[in-house]
């Protein structure tokens, strides 16, 4: 209902008298109200245009005006729920299909780098979990285990680009962390290689760091460099 709402508020806002027409000039936002309902017109107008959806704009700000006086609806509550399904249907539909898109790219891209980077990088090995990696630095006693925490620092970097985007170094500090939460799939596993004292350089795909989700500093598909300084595996 919310989706619907803000879909025709969106169409109101952008196809009004007063934008209908092909602009020459940029618009003027004098107040934080202009800006947001701005804001909320383009973010809907992006994603009718991203979902093709075929909508005819003056039906669409017709029924906003029409509801929004309190008229009777030329739809009954039943076709009314069956048209919102339809469309959160496509929209679901597309969504699928943007998210495929997006990360077939990015495989292709972290195929094409990795069959590189075993030509370039003699010391690189494979794990079977799917992701590269390289030892920089030998530790020394056992391994981590799952149920255990673990103190380390870290650099992040755009894996295709080099762009480095997250860091505890002069940053937070290390973290501590236990292996079986809080941190994404490949440095879980990564760090379970790993023993006190060493130093590993991670090639992780996107989808064993954040994926389609991205985070606060990593965008959506972002394929991961992280080197890593593991300090102290915690026994208690």
């Amino acid at each position: 209902m919310k989706k619907l709402f803000f879909l025709v508020f969106s169409f109101n806002l952008l196809l009004s008298p007063a934008v209908s027409h092909a602009q020459t000039d940029t618009p003027q936002l004098n107040t934080r109200r202009d800006t947001l309902s701005w804001a909320l017109g383009e973010s809907q107008a992006r994603a009718c245009l991203q979902n093709s959806m075929a909508l005819d704009p003056e039906t669409v700000i017709r029924a906003f005006v029409h509801t929004m006086q309190g008229l009777q609806q030329p739809l009954d509550e039943e076709s009314y729920q069956m048209a919102l399904d339809y469309i959160r249907y496509t929209d679901f539909k597309n969504n699928q299909r943007i998210v495929a898109e997006k990360q077939e790219e990015a495989r292709r891209l972290e195929k094409a780098y990795f069959a590189e980077l075993i030509q370039t990088h003699p010391n690189v090995r494979y794990c079977p979990a799917g992701f590269f990696y390289e030892v920089l630095q030998v530790g020394k006693g056992d391994s981590a285990q799952a149920n255990q925490r673990v103190t380390f620092d870290y650099r992040g970097y755009n894996m295709l680009t080099g762009e480095l985007l997250d860091q505890t170094y002069g940053s937070s500090g290390p973290i501590t962390v236990a292996l079986n939460e809080g941190i994404f799939a490949g440095l879980r596993i990564g760090l379970k290689m790993m023993q006190a004292g060493a130093t590993y350089r991670f090639y992780f795909p996107n989808e064993m760091v954040f994926g389609a989700k991205g985070s606060r500093v990593i965008p959506p598909y972002t394929s991961m460099i992280y080197e890593v300084e593991l300090h102290e595996i915690h026994l208690d």
